[in-house]
C-alpha cells in the first residue's frame, strides 16, 4: 500500500502550538536534522488522513497510546495515553 496520501502534522507544544512538521506516510526517525529536532518533543498532532501509530523509539519500536489515531485533532497527547515528549517515529497503518 502506498503511503503518499496519509498526512499528519505534529506540533512541539499542546494545543497545536510551537514548531510543527507535516509528515506523509511515515517518519522512521524524528531525530534527523530535517525534522527540526522534534524527536521526543511532540505534545499534539492533527491527523488529516489515514490511521497512524506513534512509537517511543526510532524505527517504529515500542508503540504508545494502545491504538491507532484516525483523522482528527489531538490537542494534548496525554489525553490519549501517549506520554508527552516521547514520540520518536510514526507511520500510517492499514
Amino acid at each position: 500500500m502506498s503511503h503518499r496520501n496519509e498526512h499528519i502534522i505534529v506540533f512541539e507544544h499542546k494545543e497545536f502550538r510551537g514548531r510543527h512538521r507535516h509528515i506523509f506516510g511515515y517518519e522512521a526517525n524524528l531525530n534527523d536534522a530535517e525534522d527540526n529536532s522534534l524527536n521526543d518533543r511532540i505534545s499534539s498532532f492533527v491527523v488529516l488522513s489515514g490511521d497512524w501509530t506513534v512509537f517511543r523509539h526510532a524505527n517504529f519500536v515500542e508503540p504508545v497510546g494502545g491504538r491507532t489515531f484516525g483523522p482528527g485533532q489531538y490537542a494534548w497527547v496525554e489525553d490519549y495515553n501517549v506520554p508527552n515528549d516521547a514520540i520518536s517515529s510514526l507511520r500510517a497503518t492499514g
